[in-house]
């Protein structure tokens, strides 16, 4: 998981973005149109590193002590799934709802995955 920082810092790609109202603009991590969006992007990556928000945002510890986030995982159980829905639940509500799963960098593992099938 990258940092809110490494994040920033691949905006700066060369990407040519227009606002509404504005034109072209130079940097998407100042205009005052784009900078909300591109720090809340950055604080969920930092979420995922900060002690505090780890039980929120991460698997329990593997057999190897490696944790991964709840927003790339497929919910293998009952159990899962409710850890996915609460990690969802508490950082949208931080936006007030406003950057949802839609908007998350984790939607894209969402949008493919298929609910389980019965065995």
């Amino acid at each position: 998981m990258r940092t809110g920082a490494e994040y920033q810092d691949a905006l700066h790609d060369g990407r040519r973005v227009w606002v509404l109202g504005d034109g072209l603009i130079d940097d998407v991590t100042v205009h005052p149109a784009t900078r909300a969006v591109v720090d809340e992007y950055a604080a969920w990556y930092d979420r995922h590193l900060d002690p505090a928000w780890q039980d929120v945002v991460l698997t329990p510890p593997d057999a190897n002590g490696d944790r991964a986030p709840w927003g790339y995982i497929v919910p293998r159980n009952a159990a899962d799934l409710s850890r996915v829905g609460r990690s969802f639940s508490k950082t949208t509500f931080l936006s007030a709802g406003n950057l949802t799963h839609r908007r998350r960098p984790s939607h894209r593992s969402r949008s493919v995955m298929r609910p389980p099938t019965a065995s």
